[in-house]
């Protein structure tokens, strides 16, 4: 008696679905045919059995997500344990040797279809579980556009082959049901429970193909794509173009409304002719405002394809500065600068960015300004700290002091001798 039913917990299905794929992973290789339905379908169950295995290291409760897949780990669990059987009653197959070989696979039968429709279930199955696996997933991670695109197109496929399979599942509902009338048969009204509940299945996958869409929907946008300089130039090209465009529109109207006012001045009727003239001349200034307008737009619009054009994007990664160092990395103002891996030293200094000429000559001068400067009072004789901004000097080389004029330094030879430096 199978105690698995949906009233179980996830874990429990989870664990009777992997259990009982294995069990057909298992029985599948050890009857030997190398046809392709057989591959394919050794591949599937071994593809279901990665993602059911996923699925259980992040279901840990019993949440509103996780509990829609309940009835497809059910059936799923079902239609494995159910055809493995069908595998192990063909007289072939019965034998018990693993080295037996089904010769006519087109023999087996599950539910009024074939190896071939078995593997079309078993990947409606997996590619259910594989959406909810991926929906859990992206609740605790960043998503980015490319992978919301791809989700988006998997569950577009998983709603189609589902809905596929249902309109088949209803073709042999209806087939098996008029070969039923005909007699009482009890072998037609187990596949027609059997298709009954496959029905309900599939139609519980695609509720959860349009939840996960709507999950889609509520997704934050937490990577926005932004324009490439190439296309951001593309961009503002086109933009010149149609300022461009009318532009010369506006020229030919204005040039159309002077030839109109140099007809008028043949008009014999004066008052007419004046009048004319005055509207034409209203025209005429209107027309001159929104040129002159145009013409801004237009010089505008090359002045910013220009400076997209001169863009440039800088990617630099793993950028260190070893310890005791002035590390300069600097990009005209303008540039775009994707860098990652930074890292400096001990007591070193690193400059890194977009810069113009002029902030960059100050904070050099400044930076030099600090090695140079000397103490506002002459020091004693008495050993001080040296002025030095890196610390591990004295670390190294000691304390010093600053030598007064006329003293002598001696420097111990090698060879026992000295010899003195007068400063």
């Amino acid at each position: 008696m199978n105690s698995i039913s949906s009233s179980s917990g996830v874990l429990s299905l989870l664990k009777a679905a992997i259990d009982s794929s294995r069990t057909l992973q298992k029985t599948t290789h050890c009857v030997l045919n190398n046809e392709r339905a057989i591959r394919d379908l050794n591949s599937e169950i071994e593809s279901l059995i990665q993602i059911l295995e996923s699925l259980k290291s992040v279901a840990t409760d019993e949440g509103p997500v996780i509990s829609l897949v309940k009835l497809p780990l059910l059936c799923c669990h079902q239609i494995c344990q159910e055809f493995n059987a069908v595998i192990l009653r063909c007289p072939e197959a019965s034998t018990g040797d693993p080295k037996t070989c089904l010769r006519d696979w087109t023999q087996i039968k599950y539910m009024g279809g074939d190896i071939r429709d078995f593997g079309d279930v078993l990947v409606g199955y997996k590619s259910t579980i594989a959406i909810t696996l991926e929906r859990l997933k992206m609740q605790n991670a960043p998503v980015t556009h490319e992978a919301r695109d791809q989700y988006k197109v998997r569950i577009q496929e998983a709603t189609t082959d589902l809905k596929a399979h249902l309109k088949v599942i209803d073709q042999k509902l209806a087939i098996t049901a008029q070969a039923s009338r005909q007699g009482p048969d009890s072998a037609a009204n187990e596949v027609i429970e059997r298709l009954r509940r496959e029905r309900q299945s599939a139609q519980q996958c695609l509720r959860i193909c349009e939840d996960a869409t709507s999950f889609l929907h509520t997704l934050p946008n937490s990577q926005p794509e932004q324009d490439s300089p190439t296309e951001t130039a593309t961009t503002i090209t086109d933009a010149r173009d149609k300022v461009a465009h009318m532009l010369a529109e506006l020229q030919k109207q204005l040039l159309a409304l002077t030839e109109r006012s140099l007809a008028i001045n043949d008009t014999p009727d004066q008052p007419k002719q004046q009048q004319q003239q005055q509207y034409l001349e209203e025209g005429r200034l209107r027309l001159l405002q929104q040129i002159e307008m145009a013409e801004q737009c237009l010089e505008a619009c090359n002045l910013a394809v220009a400076q997209a054009s001169r863009q440039r994007v800088h990617v630099l990664d793993n950028v260190v500065a070893e310890d005791n160092s002035h590390q300069v990395i600097v990009f005209p103002p303008g540039d775009i600068l994707h860098v990652k891996n930074i890292r400096a030293g001990k007591s070193s200094t690193q400059w890194l960015g977009c810069i113009s000429d002029g902030s960059l000559q100050q904070l050099s001068a400044d930076r030099a300004a600090s090695f140079t400067s000397l103490p506002s009072s002459p020091s004693s004789s008495t050993p001080s700290p040296a002025k030095e901004t890196d610390p591990s000097f004295g670390n190294k080389y000691g304390l010093g002091y600053k030598l007064r004029e006329g003293e002598t330094v001696g420097i111990q030879s090698m060879s026992g001798g000295s010899s003195s430096q007068r400063r």
